[in-house]
């Protein structure tokens, strides 16, 4: 990141993103939606004119839920040598990013609940993850193609 403290408009302490990523990838190459939730997380982590608490959560649904797919499952689904998203999803996590799934399209793509990477928890629905956290006070930010 670039820092820019004398930019006009700097990362506000306290705010809220709730990232919808719906973004699908080439399965051998790092799903860019996830880099981009990276991106967002370092600007708030010190781009501005000093690090800014914030609260951000990721909701994986769409072409991008294979995305959180265990190692072992994404290997299988796409003939790989394991998920290439797997390591930056879990510094996410580390970070304090809360990670979710959509549990209506991770099954009606043919995976299971237990295939889900252990860091990412699994929403009833995206819709219901995205209300839920516009409710206590996230803003919506689209991450589609």
């Amino acid at each position: 990141m670039v820092q820019l403290p004398k930019a006009a408009q700097q990362p506000r302490e306290g705010t809220k993103l709730v990232i919808d990523v719906t973004r699908g990838s080439d399965p051998t190459e790092l799903n860019s939606a996830i880099e981009k939730v990276a991106k967002y997380l370092n600007i708030y982590a010190g781009a501005g004119a000093k690090p800014a608490k914030a609260q951000i959560s990721a909701v994986f649904h769409g072409e991008a839920t294979s995305a959180v797919l265990n190692a072992d499952a994404y290997a299988t689904k796409f003939k790989t040598k394991g998920n290439p998203n797997l390591e930056l999803l879990h510094q996410l996590h580390e970070a304090g990013v809360d990670l979710y799934v959509c549990g209506q399209t991770f099954i009606s793509n043919g995976s299971k609940p237990e295939e889900v990477a252990v860091y990412v928890d699994t929403a009833v629905s995206a819709l219901t993850a995205v209300v839920n956290l516009q409710a206590d006070g996230y803003s919506y930010v689209p991450l589609g193609k």
